[in-house]
């Protein structure tokens, strides 16, 4: 026993060389994977900023976007009032249609104009150019350009009127179906 310098039986005894070796790949291995973790948490938390920030950007532009058409919608809505005179006026008179398309022609992304009354009717100038489906959701043909809904007490009971007109105002055809709509129970 006199010759032994270990505890550890020759076979598991490792030289310095072998243990210094294998120090340095496994500290070399840590480190690579400390940095790999690092670059991975920095890399995603600058992708999440810049996407927040791209987010916050587009909302931003939406909301200026909206604001701007609220406030378009609000002075035409001024204008509208100022030459429309519902006393005065026949609502199927044909200044009426032609003030209400002057303003859906003006403005693209209008779908319609439309007045509600205090008695819950409703007096409705849809552009059916506004969108893909506005046509074929209203029943309307290839050559109707407008369409004049109405809803009204008629006999005790509210109906709605669908008047379709070419391009020139002339009528076309009418389509009338039962109702429940009361102009005043919108939001």
């Amino acid at each position: 026993m006199a010759g032994r310098s270990s505890f550890l039986p020759r076979r598991w005894r490792l030289s310095f060389r072998v243990t210094v070796v294998g120090m340095f790949l496994i500290v070399t291995a840590m480190t690579a994977l400390a940095a790999v973790a690092l670059q991975y948490h920095f890399s995603a938390q600058m992708a999440s900023e810049s996407a927040l920030s791209s987010y916050r950007q587009v909302a931003g532009r939406t909301g200026d976007y909206l604001v701007a058409m609220d406030r378009n919608a609000k002075s035409t809505l001024r204008l509208l009032a100022a030459e429309f005179d519902a006393q005065n006026d026949s609502l199927a008179s044909h200044k009426t249609l032609s003030l209400f398309a002057t303003v859906l022609r003006g403005h693209a992304s209008f779908y319609a104009v439309y007045l509600g009354f205090p008695n819950g009717d409703l007096y409705d100038l849809i552009n059916l150019d506004s969108g893909p489906n506005v046509r074929r959701r209203l029943l309307a043909l290839p050559q109707d350009r407008w369409a004049l809904m109405t809803i009204s007490n008629v006999g005790g009971k509210r109906v709605r009127r669908y008047a379709y007109y070419d391009q020139h105002f002339r009528l076309r055809s009418t389509r009338t179906e039962a109702s429940t709509f009361h102009a005043t129970a919108r939001p």
